[in-house]
């Protein structure tokens, strides 16, 4: 359920950054329109490889639950921290993992625009 909130928001971060490069594109300040189409494809890069990642680890993770729990009588400690890991990987941690994999991929295509433009001149 939090990916409704959070693709629309990427995608209007995104479609903000595509709009900046063409702004920068034709202005005085063209030069920088590379940096922020780098920033713009480092972050689509990052938000579907730290997705990509995270539901990888929930998937292995809900495989390993039940077979950790049908040795145990659950008592009720461990029931709620059960419940509350749960809630953790499948509503907490794609907000987390979007919000990094976004500003980590902005910051590696940012460098590689910069060694890009470095190599260039």
């Amino acid at each position: 359920m939090p990916y409704f909130f959070i693709v629309p928001a990427f995608l209007l971060l995104f479609l903000g950054l595509l709009a900046g490069v063409l702004l920068l594109r034709f202005t005085r300040l063209k030069k920088a329109a590379p940096f922020a189409f780098g920033a713009a494809i480092g972050s689509l890069a990052g938000f579907v490889g730290a997705n990509g990642m995270l539901w990888a680890l929930v998937y292995g993770a809900l495989q390993l639950m039940p077979q950790a729990t049908t040795h145990l009588e659950p008592t009720g400690w461990l029931s709620a921290l059960t419940a509350l890991s749960a809630v953790g990987m499948l509503i907490i941690m794609p907000m987390l993992a979007s919000a990094a994999g976004t500003i980590v991929g902005a910051v590696a295509g940012l460098y590689l625009a910069m060694r890009r433009a470095q190599r260039q001149s």
